[in-house]
């Protein structure tokens, strides 16, 4: 079988579709185009966000962590330069864990929950407490000396 240019044009597109580069690839691209831009020297007076606080780069890291984990590409592609963020200024779980002060359990991960630290955290604060049950005893009725 011989494939024409156009017929191999659309095959290796759809395969790039199929397996999920191409929008990987849109994602790179978009990146790299808003990392230029904010680069450029007309909006470097505008650029706030270069010194971000630690707790600031912190949240924005747990954000990308769980963006990252449900594969949201294109989201991760706008919000990293939006944040004023690279790539490597994203902070690891056990960075993010020290910096807000979280307990040690949001940040282990084990073989069993490898989700991440916002999911973690949320479904920790989903659980109800364990509250101690007791009794009020009055000798009038319930409410009767209110």
């Amino acid at each position: 079988m011989v494939l024409t240019s156009a017929g191999l044009h659309e095959h290796v597109a759809l395969a790039a579709e199929s397996t999920g580069i191409a929008k990987q690839l849109k994602s790179e691209l978009r990146f790299r185009l808003i990392r230029s831009l904010h680069k450029a020297s007309h909006l470097k007076a505008v650029d706030r966000d270069s010194h971000l606080p630690l707790e600031e780069k912190a949240l924005f890291s747990v954000i990308l962590e769980f963006l990252r984990h449900r594969r949201k590409d294109c989201t991760i592609s706008v919000l990293l330069p939006e944040s004023g963020m690279a790539a490597a200024d994203v902070l690891t779980p056990e960075e993010v864990c020290q910096a807000l002060s979280l307990p040690k359990a949001f940040c282990l991960r084990d073989q069993n929950c490898n989700e991440p630290v916002l999911v973690r955290a949320l479904a920790s604060l989903a659980k109800p407490e364990q509250q101690s049950a007791g009794t009020q005893t009055e000798l009038r009725g319930i409410g009767q000396n209110l």
